[in-house]
Protein backbone atom coordinates (compact mmCIF):
# COMPACT_ATOMS: atom_id res chain seq x y z
CA UNK A 1 0.00 0.00 0.00
CA UNK A 2 1.11 3.57 -0.80
CA UNK A 3 0.57 6.72 0.73
CA UNK A 4 0.70 9.86 -0.63
CA UNK A 5 2.56 12.81 1.78
CA UNK A 6 5.04 15.65 0.42
CA UNK A 7 6.03 12.48 -1.89
CA UNK A 8 6.85 10.37 1.02
CA UNK A 9 6.02 6.55 0.04
CA UNK A 10 5.28 3.67 2.37
CA UNK A 11 4.82 0.53 1.20
CA UNK A 12 3.37 -2.81 2.44
CA UNK A 13 2.69 -6.18 0.54
CA UNK A 14 -1.09 -7.55 1.23
CA UNK A 15 -0.73 -11.13 0.94
CA UNK A 16 -3.69 -12.97 0.04
CA UNK A 17 -3.51 -16.89 0.82
CA UNK A 18 -6.09 -19.85 1.65
CA UNK A 19 -2.94 -21.47 3.83
CA UNK A 20 0.26 -19.90 5.25
CA UNK A 21 3.17 -21.18 4.90
CA UNK A 22 4.09 -23.48 8.04
CA UNK A 23 7.55 -22.05 8.86
CA UNK A 24 4.78 -19.33 10.17
CA UNK A 25 4.27 -20.97 12.96
CA UNK A 26 7.38 -22.37 13.64
CA UNK A 27 7.69 -20.94 17.28
CA UNK A 28 4.26 -22.38 18.23
CA UNK A 29 3.85 -24.42 21.08
CA UNK A 30 2.04 -27.78 22.04
CA UNK A 31 -0.72 -25.63 23.38
CA UNK A 32 -1.51 -22.81 20.89
CA UNK A 33 -1.96 -25.60 18.05
CA UNK A 34 -3.33 -28.07 20.07
CA UNK A 35 -6.20 -25.38 20.20
CA UNK A 36 -6.52 -25.15 16.76
CA UNK A 37 -5.98 -28.49 15.24
CA UNK A 38 -6.53 -26.86 12.18
CA UNK A 39 -3.07 -25.24 12.02
CA UNK A 40 -1.16 -28.54 11.48
CA UNK A 41 -2.65 -28.39 7.70
CA UNK A 42 -0.10 -25.72 7.00
CA UNK A 43 -0.90 -25.19 3.33
CA UNK A 44 -3.96 -26.25 3.36
CA UNK A 45 -4.81 -24.28 6.97
CA UNK A 46 -8.01 -22.14 4.99
CA UNK A 47 -7.32 -18.87 5.11
CA UNK A 48 -8.29 -17.38 8.72
CA UNK A 49 -10.73 -14.31 9.14
CA UNK A 50 -8.50 -10.89 9.67
CA UNK A 51 -7.93 -9.31 12.43
CA UNK A 52 -7.97 -4.69 12.67
CA UNK A 53 -7.06 -3.53 9.65
CA UNK A 54 -4.36 -0.93 9.64
CA UNK A 55 -5.56 2.27 8.43
CA UNK A 56 -3.49 4.93 6.53
CA UNK A 57 -0.95 6.67 8.59
CA UNK A 58 -2.17 10.61 10.00
CA UNK A 59 -1.65 13.16 7.34
CA UNK A 60 -1.17 10.39 3.91
CA UNK A 61 -4.01 9.37 1.64
CA UNK A 62 -3.21 5.51 0.09
CA UNK A 63 -3.39 6.15 -3.60
CA UNK A 64 -1.43 2.81 -4.84
CA UNK A 65 -2.12 -1.07 -3.86
CA UNK A 66 0.61 -3.63 -4.26
CA UNK A 67 -1.25 -7.23 -3.57
CA UNK A 68 0.70 -10.67 -4.10
CA UNK A 69 -1.91 -13.33 -3.44
CA UNK A 70 -1.91 -17.27 -3.14
CA UNK A 71 -4.71 -18.87 -5.18
CA UNK A 72 -7.77 -19.45 -2.56
CA UNK A 73 -8.36 -23.28 -1.15
CA UNK A 74 -8.44 -25.96 -3.32
CA UNK A 75 -8.98 -29.17 -3.29
CA UNK A 76 -6.11 -31.98 -3.03
CA UNK A 77 -3.54 -31.21 -5.68
CA UNK A 78 -4.59 -33.99 -7.34
CA UNK A 79 -6.79 -36.90 -7.61
CA UNK A 80 -4.55 -39.36 -7.20
CA UNK A 81 -3.88 -38.59 -3.95
CA UNK A 82 -7.73 -39.54 -2.49
CA UNK A 83 -7.11 -42.89 -4.61
CA UNK A 84 -4.16 -44.30 -3.34
CA UNK A 85 -6.16 -43.48 0.22
CA UNK A 86 -9.53 -45.17 -0.89
CA UNK A 87 -7.99 -47.79 -2.51
CA UNK A 88 -6.45 -49.48 0.39
CA UNK A 89 -9.58 -49.63 2.19
CA UNK A 90 -11.54 -50.81 -0.41
CA UNK A 91 -9.34 -54.08 -0.82
CA UNK A 92 -9.45 -54.21 3.17
CA UNK A 93 -13.35 -53.76 3.02
CA UNK A 94 -13.30 -56.76 0.13
CA UNK A 95 -10.74 -58.83 2.76
CA UNK A 96 -12.99 -58.19 5.95
CA UNK A 97 -10.11 -56.82 7.51
CA UNK A 98 -11.22 -53.69 8.62
CA UNK A 99 -12.67 -51.95 12.27
CA UNK A 100 -15.74 -51.08 12.74
CA UNK A 101 -14.20 -47.43 12.87
CA UNK A 102 -12.03 -48.62 9.28
CA UNK A 103 -15.51 -48.98 7.92
CA UNK A 104 -16.66 -45.81 8.59
CA UNK A 105 -13.78 -44.02 7.74
CA UNK A 106 -14.20 -45.80 4.33
CA UNK A 107 -17.80 -44.44 4.15
CA UNK A 108 -16.97 -40.84 4.62
CA UNK A 109 -13.94 -41.23 1.76
CA UNK A 110 -16.64 -42.23 -0.61
CA UNK A 111 -18.66 -38.94 0.49
CA UNK A 112 -15.34 -36.82 0.02
CA UNK A 113 -14.42 -38.46 -3.04
CA UNK A 114 -18.16 -38.34 -4.46
CA UNK A 115 -17.36 -34.32 -4.14
CA UNK A 116 -13.53 -34.42 -4.99
CA UNK A 117 -13.54 -36.23 -8.79
CA UNK A 118 -11.99 -35.02 -11.14
CA UNK A 119 -11.24 -31.44 -9.08
CA UNK A 120 -7.51 -32.47 -7.98
CA UNK A 121 -5.83 -28.89 -7.90
CA UNK A 122 -8.90 -27.02 -8.68
CA UNK A 123 -10.23 -24.11 -6.59
CA UNK A 124 -12.98 -24.78 -4.27
CA UNK A 125 -15.72 -22.34 -3.65
CA UNK A 126 -14.56 -21.87 -0.21
CA UNK A 127 -11.38 -20.25 -2.01
CA UNK A 128 -13.70 -18.18 -4.37
CA UNK A 129 -15.20 -16.95 -1.22
CA UNK A 130 -11.96 -16.33 0.52
CA UNK A 131 -10.39 -14.25 -2.82
CA UNK A 132 -13.91 -11.95 -2.57
CA UNK A 133 -13.33 -11.97 0.74
CA UNK A 134 -10.22 -10.43 0.45
CA UNK A 135 -11.15 -8.00 -2.60
CA UNK A 136 -13.90 -6.84 -0.22
CA UNK A 137 -11.95 -6.06 2.71
CA UNK A 138 -9.71 -3.80 0.76
CA UNK A 139 -12.16 -1.94 -1.54
CA UNK A 140 -13.43 -0.78 2.11
CA UNK A 141 -10.95 0.23 3.87
CA UNK A 142 -8.88 2.28 0.98
CA UNK A 143 -11.63 3.60 -0.82
CA UNK A 144 -9.95 6.44 -2.29
CA UNK A 145 -8.21 4.18 -4.38
CA UNK A 146 -11.00 2.79 -6.27
CA UNK A 147 -12.57 6.06 -6.43
CA UNK A 148 -13.85 6.98 -9.99
CA UNK A 149 -12.30 5.01 -13.14
CA UNK A 150 -8.96 4.32 -12.23
CA UNK A 151 -6.85 1.64 -14.32
CA UNK A 152 -5.56 -1.41 -12.53
CA UNK A 153 -3.82 -4.39 -13.83
CA UNK A 154 -4.08 -7.97 -12.69
CA UNK A 155 -1.92 -11.53 -13.74
CA UNK A 156 -1.83 -14.75 -12.48
CA UNK A 157 0.03 -17.69 -13.28
CA UNK A 158 -1.27 -20.27 -16.08
CA UNK A 159 -2.68 -22.90 -13.57
CA UNK A 160 -6.22 -22.50 -13.40
CA UNK A 161 -6.92 -22.05 -9.64
CA UNK A 162 -4.64 -19.14 -10.03
CA UNK A 163 -6.55 -17.64 -12.58
CA UNK A 164 -10.12 -17.93 -11.13
CA UNK A 165 -8.77 -16.65 -8.26
CA UNK A 166 -7.89 -13.45 -10.26
CA UNK A 167 -11.51 -13.53 -11.15
CA UNK A 168 -13.24 -14.11 -8.46
CA UNK A 169 -11.02 -10.99 -6.53
CA UNK A 170 -11.48 -8.13 -9.32
CA UNK A 171 -14.51 -9.38 -10.10
CA UNK A 172 -15.45 -8.48 -6.15
CA UNK A 173 -13.86 -4.99 -6.68
CA UNK A 174 -15.94 -4.22 -9.56
CA UNK A 175 -19.41 -4.90 -7.89
CA UNK A 176 -18.03 -2.16 -6.08
CA UNK A 177 -17.61 -0.03 -8.78
CA UNK A 178 -18.21 -0.99 -11.93
CA UNK A 179 -16.38 1.80 -13.83
CA UNK A 180 -12.99 -0.01 -12.17
CA UNK A 181 -10.97 -0.76 -15.72
CA UNK A 182 -9.25 -3.80 -14.76
CA UNK A 183 -6.51 -5.58 -17.25
CA UNK A 184 -6.16 -9.21 -16.54
CA UNK A 185 -4.03 -11.26 -17.72
CA UNK A 186 -2.32 -14.95 -17.54
CA UNK A 187 0.72 -15.67 -19.43
CA UNK A 188 4.00 -17.01 -19.67
CA UNK A 189 5.73 -13.61 -19.70
CA UNK A 190 4.53 -12.76 -15.79
CA UNK A 191 6.08 -16.85 -14.50
CA UNK A 192 9.75 -15.08 -14.10
CA UNK A 193 8.71 -13.01 -11.44
CA UNK A 194 5.29 -14.97 -10.54
CA UNK A 195 6.75 -18.42 -9.86
CA UNK A 196 10.76 -18.11 -10.36
CA UNK A 197 12.65 -20.51 -8.79
CA UNK A 198 16.66 -20.56 -10.17
CA UNK A 199 18.53 -23.97 -11.55
CA UNK A 200 20.14 -23.93 -7.90
CA UNK A 201 17.36 -23.98 -5.64
CA UNK A 202 15.62 -26.72 -7.74
CA UNK A 203 18.45 -28.79 -7.15
CA UNK A 204 19.36 -28.34 -3.43
CA UNK A 205 15.56 -29.12 -2.87
CA UNK A 206 15.66 -32.59 -4.38
CA UNK A 207 16.11 -35.43 -2.93
CA UNK A 208 19.81 -35.24 -3.29
CA UNK A 209 20.55 -32.46 -1.87
CA UNK A 210 22.16 -31.74 1.33
CA UNK A 211 19.68 -31.39 3.23
CA UNK A 212 17.58 -34.22 2.67
CA UNK A 213 18.91 -37.11 4.50
CA UNK A 214 18.30 -35.58 7.75
CA UNK A 215 15.17 -34.54 7.05
CA UNK A 216 14.41 -38.28 5.98
CA UNK A 217 15.86 -39.73 9.56
CA UNK A 218 13.33 -36.92 11.09
CA UNK A 219 10.55 -37.34 9.04
CA UNK A 220 10.49 -41.51 10.06
CA UNK A 221 10.80 -40.52 13.66
CA UNK A 222 7.55 -38.92 13.44
CA UNK A 223 5.23 -40.78 11.50
CA UNK A 224 4.12 -43.34 13.72
CA UNK A 225 1.12 -45.22 12.20
CA UNK A 226 0.63 -48.27 14.91
CA UNK A 227 -1.97 -46.72 16.60
CA UNK A 228 -3.90 -45.70 13.91
CA UNK A 229 -3.48 -48.93 11.81
CA UNK A 230 -4.69 -51.08 14.66
CA UNK A 231 -7.48 -48.63 14.84
CA UNK A 232 -8.80 -49.05 11.16
CA UNK A 233 -7.76 -52.50 10.26
CA UNK A 234 -8.88 -55.97 12.35
CA UNK A 235 -5.82 -58.22 10.83
CA UNK A 236 -2.25 -57.15 11.63
CA UNK A 237 -1.32 -59.63 9.12
CA UNK A 238 -2.74 -57.81 6.54
CA UNK A 239 -1.56 -54.64 7.45
CA UNK A 240 1.56 -55.93 7.13
CA UNK A 241 1.29 -57.93 3.86
CA UNK A 242 -0.82 -55.28 1.83
CA UNK A 243 -0.63 -51.68 3.35
CA UNK A 244 2.15 -49.34 3.82
CA UNK A 245 1.37 -47.92 7.18
CA UNK A 246 3.25 -44.72 7.01
CA UNK A 247 2.03 -43.64 3.54
CA UNK A 248 -1.59 -44.13 4.36
CA UNK A 249 -1.26 -41.83 7.69
CA UNK A 250 0.28 -39.63 5.52
CA UNK A 251 -2.49 -39.97 2.87
CA UNK A 252 -5.45 -39.32 5.68
CA UNK A 253 -3.63 -36.44 7.58
CA UNK A 254 -3.81 -34.86 3.68
CA UNK A 255 -7.27 -35.56 3.68
CA UNK A 256 -8.40 -34.30 7.17
CA UNK A 257 -6.09 -31.14 6.74
CA UNK A 258 -8.17 -30.37 3.31
CA UNK A 259 -11.55 -30.73 4.61
CA UNK A 260 -11.42 -27.25 6.05
CA UNK A 261 -11.05 -26.24 1.96
CA UNK A 262 -14.41 -27.68 0.53
CA UNK A 263 -17.70 -27.52 1.68
CA UNK A 264 -18.12 -30.81 2.42
CA UNK A 265 -19.20 -31.12 5.87
CA UNK A 266 -16.62 -34.54 6.68
CA UNK A 267 -14.48 -34.69 9.83
CA UNK A 268 -11.35 -37.02 10.16
CA UNK A 269 -9.55 -35.32 13.12
CA UNK A 270 -11.53 -38.02 15.21
CA UNK A 271 -9.12 -40.83 13.58
CA UNK A 272 -6.00 -39.39 14.91
CA UNK A 273 -4.48 -38.15 18.55
CA UNK A 274 -3.71 -34.38 18.11
CA UNK A 275 0.32 -35.43 18.38
CA UNK A 276 0.01 -37.59 15.54
CA UNK A 277 -1.30 -34.66 13.88
CA UNK A 278 1.32 -32.24 15.28
CA UNK A 279 4.50 -34.64 14.56
CA UNK A 280 3.47 -34.98 10.83
CA UNK A 281 3.14 -30.74 10.66
CA UNK A 282 6.13 -30.31 11.98
CA UNK A 283 7.46 -32.71 9.07
CA UNK A 284 5.98 -30.24 6.90
CA UNK A 285 7.22 -27.30 8.95
CA UNK A 286 10.96 -28.28 8.72
CA UNK A 287 10.35 -29.11 4.49
CA UNK A 288 9.37 -25.97 3.78
CA UNK A 289 11.72 -24.45 6.25
CA UNK A 290 14.57 -25.79 4.33
CA UNK A 291 13.06 -25.66 0.27
CA UNK A 292 11.07 -22.78 0.73
CA UNK A 293 12.15 -20.26 3.63
CA UNK A 294 14.99 -18.90 5.30
CA UNK A 295 17.18 -21.93 6.35
CA UNK A 296 21.03 -20.98 7.02
CA UNK A 297 21.93 -24.08 5.21
CA UNK A 298 20.74 -23.04 2.18
CA UNK A 299 23.22 -19.83 2.16
CA UNK A 300 20.39 -17.67 0.46
CA UNK A 301 19.44 -19.65 -2.51
CA UNK A 302 15.38 -19.83 -1.34
CA UNK A 303 15.30 -16.37 -0.42
CA UNK A 304 16.80 -15.57 -3.66
CA UNK A 305 13.86 -16.92 -5.33
CA UNK A 306 11.76 -13.76 -4.74
CA UNK A 307 14.01 -11.32 -6.28
CA UNK A 308 12.33 -11.16 -9.81
CA UNK A 309 9.20 -10.95 -7.10
CA UNK A 310 10.45 -7.97 -5.14
CA UNK A 311 11.79 -5.98 -8.46
CA UNK A 312 8.47 -6.20 -9.92
CA UNK A 313 7.03 -5.05 -7.06
CA UNK A 314 9.03 -2.12 -6.36
CA UNK A 315 9.57 -0.97 -10.69
CA UNK A 316 5.30 -0.95 -10.42
CA UNK A 317 5.45 1.14 -7.50
CA UNK A 318 7.63 2.90 -9.27
CA UNK A 319 6.15 3.77 -11.83
CA UNK A 320 2.68 4.21 -9.82
CA UNK A 321 3.88 7.03 -7.98
CA UNK A 322 5.72 8.51 -11.50
CA UNK A 323 1.88 8.25 -13.09
CA UNK A 324 0.08 10.74 -10.10
CA UNK A 325 -2.45 8.33 -10.53
CA UNK A 326 -4.73 6.31 -8.10
CA UNK A 327 -3.78 2.57 -9.39
CA UNK A 328 -3.12 -1.49 -8.19
CA UNK A 329 -1.52 -4.08 -9.02
CA UNK A 330 -3.29 -7.39 -8.42
CA UNK A 331 -1.07 -10.76 -8.98
CA UNK A 332 -2.10 -14.26 -7.90
CA UNK A 333 0.41 -16.94 -8.01
CA UNK A 334 1.70 -19.50 -5.11
CA UNK A 335 3.13 -19.46 -1.60
CA UNK A 336 6.87 -20.77 -2.65
CA UNK A 337 8.07 -17.22 -3.41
Amino acid sequence: MNFRLKRTVFSTILFAASAVHTSSYAQATHEEIFDNIAVTGGVYYAYPAPGVQTKAPEGYEPFYISHFGRHGSRWLISDEEYIRVMEVFEKAHQAGKLTPLGEDVRKRLAIVWADAEGRGGDLSPVGVDQQRGIAERMYQAFPEVFKGAPEMSACATLVIRCVLSMDAFCERLKEFNPQLKIERESSNKYMPYLNFHTQEAMKFTSHKGPWYEEFRKFEKSHVRPERLMNSLFSDKEFVHKRVNPEELMRGLYAIASDMQDVEQEVSFYDIFEKQELFDIWQIHNYKNYVCDGPSPMTNGLMVANAKPTLENIIDAADEAIASGRNSATFRFAHDGN
